[in-house]
């Protein structure tokens, strides 16, 4: 059993399926010879991937969006975000 655990937030409205992304993660994680740790995946909308650009980056440009189903991305502000959390 391993020691690392994912948390999943989506703050967007595509369909993310949490424990998918944490056994994922996890997985790749253990591949690369990490056992043990804790990390957040946080799906987030465009414009607040723009504002962590700016912040963390240096740089205020729209990002690219992957995977997009329209040429237009949508945010979404929630007061409180679904959060999982799975032991793996």
């Amino acid at each position: 059993m391993s020691a690392v655990s994912v948390e999943v937030v989506n703050l967007t409205r595509l369909a993310v399926d949490p424990e998918v992304v944490a056994r994922l993660v996890a997985g790749v994680l253990e591949s690369e010879g990490v056992r043990s740790g804790e990390l957040g995946v946080r799906f987030v909308g465009a414009a607040r991937m723009r504002a962590l650009n700016r912040d963390y980056l240096g740089h205020d440009e729209s990002p690219t969006c992957w995977p997009s189903r329209s040429k237009t991305p949508t945010t979404t502000t929630t007061a409180a975000a679904p959060t999982t959390s799975v032991p793996t």
